[in-house]
């Protein structure tokens, strides 16, 4: 829009608003004659001026006579938390549900405009509309003495535009919240809703992420946008942050939103607003036709590419914008994935010298080099506390990292905790520490791309669209999985650069840690990766069993060396004299009487020479330091144990300074200066000043690193400079004060962390059991087992639920049996987990004598149904005869409905593995309806995976596709990894019996890639068995017995008796069709033990499948009387079980049988039958094959025009299954087969 139309339009708006209504519509008339444009663009500009009037007047008017105290339906009115012009906002509870909620109430002079209300409905609409994460949840609409209100999720936080105040945001927090607010809108736009405006007061920042606010203007596109209540060419909105389009009153699309985004960006980046002008219409000229400078102009430290995405963002042209949120979305994360981090990595300072070590140190660097050239392995420092590891270790870090310039350094480190400790403590510590270095980027990348499963760790560092993505991928995830992506991400690392790991005080070190080491090690051989691991000896004999077996192993198979470090000798002692204090007179004498009373310990010599300096016992004198008396008359006090040489040196500090580090100590070794401020109710500029003077003077702490914490806080990090400190200062506490102070440390990390409290839930747990907060104790105990159980680290869940339940008698006694339960239920589950069913049923039933007890009858259902579920995984029959009635009958007499559909799918699967088909399917379908009506998502997943199941074994594969679809889509939804391989393996079965090959077999590999991924042993022993059937009807006979005996194999070792007998079967087929008839007798042979011990599903695997295994064997040798006698059998058993495909296989066996007998009439008979089922049940690769047989029978009774219509029938069948097998090479090798070739010759009458 030029200049002059800028005037023009100006000019006749500023006349016309000073007019009343009718002279205005004269006016109008006059002014803007033949030019509808221009009346167009002032009636929109009069028409915001005066919504914008209408609502400061509403504003300034009187408030609603609501306050704090009043009620809205249930909800109870706390504070007011803001006041615009369509109404007030505030905080409220909800009595029912006991939550927090805001209320935004209309005001009733505002409810009687139609335009507010319209806005009003609007915004519900859109709100209901919309479930993300980054946009504000509505809860619920009513209406009470007239006034309207919205009740939406509570959000704490700071809206941008009150952040911005303190200036503009840092890049990494830029960067994220652009991301958020992208996928926010993306969200929005999908569902055809524009937000309309969009300003940084509708967005709030909060500890989880963006919320988006305020949907009031929002605007339905597409077939609702004609039933908008604003109408075309009415500007509304917030001028600065309006698209052209939009201060234009054109209809809008989502690219305005985009627009008004990149205005909100722009001044987050910048500070300053890129549209400003002294008036409304200034304001709006600028929208249109201003060009903001470039906001790296403003902020030179912007990365390049933020100038292009805003710029593009803040095109006029619509169509010269990105086009979605999507997009936008996708070039903030590009961005943000080549963002370089420019903090300094903790090897670049160098650290203090050692002394004697450089045996020690040349051995290190000799294994670095080996490891550069791609000869990794693992190195253990070992040494009692105080003998130099950690000195040591870093000055070595250090080396390296002067000179190896490409060398990637990454450090983790073990705490003393409850049991086990925190699963994967040093690794995660090790991956944080990349994920904050120069190379983060590249890091970021391949864990995307090699280990998802950890990249959930960090949900800072990616978006959480990314996040969505991969926890879809780490669907039925274990730990075997976690260790080996991890190994994978390393591996991947190793080709770009050579990466050294330091692991210190591993003997505090958790399992899975432990496991994670183990599978480092094995792999390091060929990788550009060392593992230096720091410990002690004799904590490792006492401490950690399990990671003493480890470093047994690894020193039997040659990959882990060990440098036990011992004391100093007396000229190590003197060269550190000469380094600390040069250049000195000091007598020789004085190295060997220190050497002599430390006996060569570091941390007693040069703690006792540290004493010597801090008492004056040393000083400088004329350029050199000296001994303020002769040795001889000087009592050296050198201390005689590590507790006596702490105690002197803290005796030299002030009492501040002293009691800064026992508050310090109630952190442990590794503390915050947040926690600590809070402890000490000090400013923590001034903490951190006294904590550098404790540090560079007394050496007693050393800064770690700086972390962001999620409220927003940057807290410095420290460590003891040794382990001996802090317990030394920590047992100098009284009783009283420790527990004081524990709890007060609890309460911060509770407040700092807020819904982020499981990252530090076992610290929360430790601080408040010691504070003597015994029900926050096991609360956050129960919050550390379920952050364990989802990083599959099942061992330490099992030690912090035990912790927990030992805790549980010291709770109030109204508290106690509840907690016991939950807890011996989710140590049942870890315990399942881990494989471990007779303790997960011991843990039931002692939960249920608990609930009993109590007169719980939920919990005593549940304990019931975890005893049913323990006893089909152990396949116990007897226990699931004996406490599935109970458990149903428990159920029904409570009339909890979830409780109902949980229970009925475990009757159902009963039923279904001892042959109860009918009743397991009206189980199943009981627990469906049930769990779809309450949205109970895990009871749907099990109720629809084995509902499909049944239908499969009903030949019924019609009704199964579309149950095993939705079962295996949720399965995916709830990322629940045991039952979606088995849904995809049965949706591949049941598609490859309808003929549709191709997708069968893409469906199976699907699942037996993500069995493979997660190591699934149940999903493993039976997703080949498929493939295998599969490939043998197509021809591949080859791939067919590989698949089959790797099953086999795979089923001994799990011990899966079910499972091997279905692959053995498998087997008898395909010897046969190879001619090798001694190897299919031996399979039949090596099947019936395993019936012997399996009970479980032996009405299908026995009666039905080996039935036909063994009629087919026996009509092949030739045995008529033992085929028709295992052939009629199988009749039997599928008739009564209603298994249409055996149906129709048993009398193709039957009629073949007599065919050979030469009894043509009841061979003739007998094939017809089997051609009856498929008229109900459609399965052309059965089908094909009883057509083949008729044929061949009525040819060889001279009818040979029947026969061909037999063979024509077979051939259409064929041309269809070729034509459903999409790849060329496999459509070939089904078509040569000599049974097909026979077909299409027939056929053709040859």
């Amino acid at each position: 829009m030029s200049p002059a139309r800028w005037d023009q339009i100006e000019a006749v708006f500023a006349a016309a608003r000073k007019l009343d209504s009718r002279q205005r519509l004269t006016y109008m008339a006059e002014a803007c004659r033949n030019d509808d444009s221009l009346r167009t663009q002032v009636e929109a500009l009069l028409a915001a001026d005066s919504g914008a009037t209408a609502e400061i007047s509403l504003a300034a008017g009187p408030s609603s006579s609501l306050g704090p105290g009043a009620r809205l339906g249930p909800y109870q009115l706390e504070a007011l938390l803001g006041e615009g012009g369509m109404g007030q906002v505030f905080r409220a509870r909800d009595t029912r549900l006991g939550r927090p909620v805001a209320i935004k109430v209309i005001r009733a002079e505002a409810a009687q405009r139609p335009d507010f209300r319209i806005r009003f409905q609007r915004e519900a609409q859109a709100t209901a509309a919309l479930n993300h994460p980054h946009i504000c949840t509505l809860y619920d609409v009513g209406e009470q003495d007239g006034a309207s209100y919205l009740v939406m999720e509570f959000v704490e936080g700071q809206t941008l535009a009150s952040r911005l105040r303190e200036g503009p945001l840092p890049l990494d927090q830029l960067l994220r919240r652009a991301a958020e607010i992208s996928q926010a809108l993306a969200a929005a736009h999908e569902r055809g809703i524009i937000h309309r405006d969009l300003k940084p007061a509708n967005l709030m920042l909060t500890a989880a992420g963006v919320k988006v606010l305020d949907f009031g203007l929002a605007k339905f596109a597409g077939p609702q946008a004609a039933a908008d209540a604003t109408a075309a060419h009415t500007i509304l909105g917030t001028p600065a942050y309006m698209s052209p389009e939009q201060t234009r009153g054109e209809d809008l699309d989502p690219r305005s939103d985009l627009f008004s985004f990149g205005s909100v960006l722009y001044e987050a980046a910048t500070g300053v607003r890129p549209f400003r002008g002294s008036s409304l219409l200034d304001t709006l000229r600028e929208v249109v036709s201003g060009h903001p400078p470039p906001p790296s102009s403003l902020r030179p430290e912007l990365p390049a590419g933020w100038d292009a995405i805003l710029m593009r963002a803040l095109a006029k042209d619509r169509d010269r914008r990105y086009q979605s949120a999507a997009d936008l979305f996708s070039a903030f994360e590009e961005l943000r994935g080549s963002v370089p981090q420019t903090a300094p990595r903790l090897e670049e300072r160098e650290p203090d010298p050692v002394f004697g070590r450089e045996k020690e140190l040349g051995k290190l660097e000799e294994l670095l080099l080996s490891a550069v050239q791609g000869k990794g392995r693992v190195v253990l420092v070992s040494g009692e506390p105080g003998i130099g590891k950690t000195a040591l270790t870093r000055m070595f870090v250090y080396q390296a990292c002067k000179k190896n310039s490409d060398l990637i350094v990454a450090r983790g480190a073990c705490v003393e905790q409850y049991g086990s400790g925190e699963a994967y403590l040093p690794f995660l510590d090790v991956l944080g520490s990349m994920l904050q270095s120069a190379g983060r980027n590249r890091v970021i990348t391949l864990l995307r791309k090699h280990a998802p499963t950890w990249c959930l760790q960090f949900p800072a560092v990616f978006s959480s669209g990314a996040m969505d993505q991969m926890l879809r991928e780490a669907t039925g995830a274990t730990k075997d999985r976690m260790v080996r992506e991890l190994g994978d991400a390393l591996a991947a690392l190793t080709t770009e650069s050579p990466v050294l790991l330091l692991l210190e005080d591993m003997h505090w070190t958790d399992p899975a840690s432990v496991d994670t080491l183990r599978h480092l090690a094995e792999r390091a051989h060929g990788q550009r990766l060392l593992l230096v691991v720091t410990a002690r000896p004799e904590d490792i004999e006492r401490n950690n069993p399990t990671l003493k077996k480890c470093y047994t192993e690894m020193h039997a198979r040659g990959v882990c060396e060990e440098i036990a470090l011992q004391a100093m000798g007396i000229k190590d002692v003197a060269a550190y004299l000469d380094a600390q204090f040069a250049p000195n007179e000091f007598p020789a004498e004085l190295a060997l009487v220190i050497h002599r009373k430390s006996e060569g310990h570091p941390l007693f010599a040069t703690g006792a020479i540290q004493i010597l300096a801090e008492r004056g016992d040393i000083a400088r004198t004329n350029g050199a330091w000296k001994l303020e008396q002769p040795l001889a008359q000087m009592e050296l006090d050198v201390p005689v144990s590590v507790r006596s040489m702490i105690e002197k040196k803290v005796g030299l500090l002030t009492d501040a300074q002293k009691q800064a580090l026992q508050y310090a100590s109630i952190e442990g070794e590794v503390f915050t200066s947040t926690v600590l401020a809070s402890l000490l109710e000090a400013d923590e500029l001034d903490l951190e000043e006294r904590l550098d003077v404790l540090g560079k003077v007394h050496r007693l702490i050393r800064v770690e690193s700086e972390e962001d914490l999620p409220d927003g806080s940057v807290a410095t990090i420290y460590r003891f400079t040794h382990a001996l400190y802090q317990n030394f200062l920590y047992d100098q506490l009284l009783s009283k004060r420790r527990v004081l102070l524990h709890r007060r440390a609890g309460e911060t990390l509770e407040r700092v962390y807020a819904d982020q409290r499981a990252r530090v839930a076992v610290a929360l747990a430790t601080h408040f059991e010691r504070g003597r907060d015994f029900s926050k104790a096991v609360m956050f105990l129960i919050l550390a087992g379920d952050t364990a159980l989802s990083r599959y680290a099942n061992s330490e869940a099992v030690g912090l639920f035990s912790r927990g339940i030992d805790l549980v008698d010291k709770l109030p006694e109204n508290q106690q049996a509840e907690r016991r339960a939950v807890l011996l239920q989710k140590r049942a589950l870890a315990q399942m987990a881990l494989g471990r069913m007779k303790e997960a049923g011991e843990d039931y039933r002692a939960m249920r004598e608990v609930c009993l007890a109590a007169g719980d009858l939920e919990g005593e259902c549940r304990a019931l149904i975890g005893i049913c579920h323990v006893a089909q995984q152990a396949r116990d029959v007897p226990s699931m005869e004996q406490y599935n009635p109970e458990a149903r009958a428990l159920a029904e007499r409570i009339g909890n409905q979830a409780l109902t559909a949980e229970v009925d799918n475990v009757w159902g699967l009963y039923q279904m593995v001892s042959g109860e088909l009918a009743e397991a399917e009206a189980a199943f379908a009981k627990a469906i309806h049930v769990a779809r009506s309450l949205k109970h998502r895990p009871a749907m997943v099990v109720g629809l995976t084995f509902s499909g199941i049944v239908e499969f074994w009903h030949s019924d594969y019609a009704k199964a596709e579309p149950i095993q679809v939705e079962a295996s889509n949720l399965a995916a939804e709830a990322r629940d990894g045991f039952h979606l391989p088995l849904a995809l393996l049965y949706l591949g079965l049941t598609r490859a019996n309808r003929g549709r090959i191709s997708e069968a077999m893409a469906t199976m590999q699907e699942g037996l890639v993500l069995a493979k991924r997660n190591n699934n042993a149940v999903a493993l022993s039976r997703i080949p068995n498929g493939i295998g059937w599969v490939s043998r009807e197509m021809g591949e006979l080859g791939t067919a017995i590989e698949f089959n005996e790797g099953c086999v194999e795979v089923c001994r070792r799990t011990k899966a008796a079910e499972a091997e007998a279905n692959a053995l079967l498998n087997l008898v087929y395909d010897y046969l069709l190879a001619g090798e008839l001694n190897k299919s007798e031996d399979a039949l042979e090596r099947i019936l033990p395993l019936y012997e011990r399996e009970r479980w599903n032996r009405w299908r695997f026995y009666g039905i499948r080996h039935n036909a295994a063994q009629a087919e064997y026996w009509l092949v040798r030739r045995k008529l009387d033992r085929a028709e006698e295992h052939a009629r059998a199988l009749l039997a058993n599928a008739e009564q079980n209603r298994v249409a495909k055996y149906t129709a296989v048993a009398r193709r066996l039957l009629g073949e049988i007599a065919a050979v007998a030469s009894d043509a009439n009841t061979a003739e008979e007998e094939l017809m039958r089997s051609l009856e089922p498929f008229a109900t049940h459609p399965m052309p690769l059965i089908e094909w094959r009883n057509h083949v047989a008729l044929g061949r029978l009525l040819a060889t009774r001279n009818r040979p025009r029947a026969a061909r219509d037999a063979f024509k029938r077979a051939e259409a069948l064929v041309r269809e299954l070729a034509a459903n097998i999409t790849d060329p090479a496999p459509r070939k090798t089904f078509l040569e087969m000599d049974a097909v070739r026979e077909v299409i010759a027939s056929a053709a009458g040859g």
